[in-house]
């Protein structure tokens, strides 16, 4: 398990992602599996489309992925039990598994910044 992917996962906005044919949510203070249909549709729609800069149908998708994130994040927040249930999820995966995870989370953060400009620089502890 990469503990940068970890603190990435848990301080990163919330996002769809997705392993094994199965969607979660995860993303600060969030980590859930996906049942909704709509939900999934969007994430295939979203890789579809790919990551093209001035690709309006991307950021579309995007925005969309990210609004049903927030909006799937239920309080009371539990940083900590957060944390373990990403690490047991990171720790399941074989190597090739979490290798394309890992390509996941690069996608979003190149997304992100391509479409709400710069993250905050996250600082390792």
């Amino acid at each position: 398990m990469s503990y940068e992917l970890v603190y990435k996962l848990t301080h990163y906005p919330g996002f769809v992602y997705k392993s094994d044919d199965r969607y979660y949510f995860i993303g600060k203070n969030q980590f859930q599996e996906v049942d909704e249909l709509d939900v999934k549709d969007s994430y295939e729609l979203f890789h579809l489309f790919g990551r093209e800069k001035n690709n309006l149908d991307t950021a579309q998708y995007f925005a969309k992925l990210r609004a049903y994130a927030d909006m799937a994040l239920t309080p009371p927040a539990d940083p900590e039990g957060t944390k373990k249930k990403i690490e047991e999820f990171l720790d399941a995966m074989n190597p090739l598994e979490a290798a394309l995870f890992g390509g996941q989370v690069t996608d979003f953060e190149r997304c992100f910044e391509m479409f709400n400009g710069p993250m905050d620089e996250i600082k390792m502890d």
